[in-house]
């Protein structure tokens, strides 16, 4: 799998706490990688039509008995300029988006 996969989430979900919950759902998985080299989640900025959470194509396999129960689709690999990192490594998170670092 080398695809990027992303999940939306209408505003009225992230109103009631998904993207939250979806992010306490990844902490399992998440203290049993070993390396992060390749593991980005990324979050879109929010907007009127709610909010995106990207993974990475390796984040995609680590967590994937968590995303079979989502609405993911394929996607293109998200622009920096326009998401936040959620978990990774910070800096080898923003390599896979291009980027050597990312100012806050």
């Amino acid at each position: 799998m080398s695809m990027w996969f992303r999940v939306h989430f209408p505003m009225d979900q992230v109103a009631s706490g998904a993207v939250r919950r979806l992010m306490e759902s990844l902490l399992p998985i998440a203290t049993n990688i070993p390396d992060l080299s390749g593991i980005g989640v990324f979050s879109s900025e929010l907007e009127k039509s709610g909010e995106v959470v990207y993974f990475s194509p390796a984040a995609a396999i680590a967590f994937a008995p968590i995303l079979a129960g989502l609405p993911a689709e394929e996607c293109e690999r998200p622009s920096a300029e326009k998401v936040g990192l959620l978990y990774g490594d910070e800096t080898k998170a923003w390599k896979l988006l291009g980027h050597q670092f990312r100012k806050a």
